[in-house]
């Protein structure tokens, strides 16, 4: 084996060249790389969903956000309790057609968010409650990959936000001078 600074090296190529200096490269391999570039493209292209899921990712991450916690698994909250008759729902479906309804609870230090997730015929109906000790929540923002609906608590903190596309969702709260915080990415169903 010889060594790549010994008398074997070519000649045409420097040892002080490198990327971290912001030197360039040499001509030879920008053409190889570029060269190499074409051939990945033709022989195995980036799939154009990895893209999008790439570029959807960046936009879902909110630095100098703190992180609540989800208190209760999926599916383990607002799960419906039989009626008398042992019936699970069926007074209500009667009522206001098919729907699923899940509580989601939420923490972060003094800062609680209480959640009830209404889902029916592809649109979710939300409703909760925030506590914040300090009292600083000025608004509520919910936002799905494809929308985003902002509304502001009363003034014992309960909000409402009708009619959205269900998909993934999260709640960011505005607390004034205090920094922001948000529920993780939770399915609503």
């Amino acid at each position: 084996m010889s060594d790549p600074s010994g008398p074997d090296r070519p000649d045409d190529l420097s040892p002080d060249v490198s990327l971290e200096q912001g030197s360039e490269l040499h001509p030879d391999d920008v053409e190889l790389i570029e060269r190499l570039r074409r051939i990945v493209e033709v022989v195995d292209p980036v799939p154009v969903d990895l893209v999008e899921s790439g570029r959807a990712l960046f936009r879902l991450h909110r630095p100098g956000v703190d992180l609540m916690t989800m208190l209760t698994a999926p599916g383990a909250g607002g799960d419906a309790v039989p009626d008398a008759d042992g019936l699970v729902g069926a007074g209500l479906a009667a009522v206001r057609g098919p729907a699923t309804s899940h509580l989601h609870f939420f923490e972060l230090g003094t800062v609680t968010l209480d959640v009830e997730v209404t889902v029916r015929a592809g649109f979710a109906d939300v409703v909760g409650a925030v506590t914040d000790a300090s009292g600083a929540v000025a608004s509520v923002t919910l936002e799905t990959p494809a929308a985003t609906f902002t509304t502001e608590p009363d003034a014992d903190g309960r909000f409402e936000v009708s009619r959205v596309p269900v998909a993934l969702m999260r709640l960011t709260l505005a607390r004034g001078q205090e920094r922001p915080v948000a529920t993780p990415w939770f399915d609503p169903a």
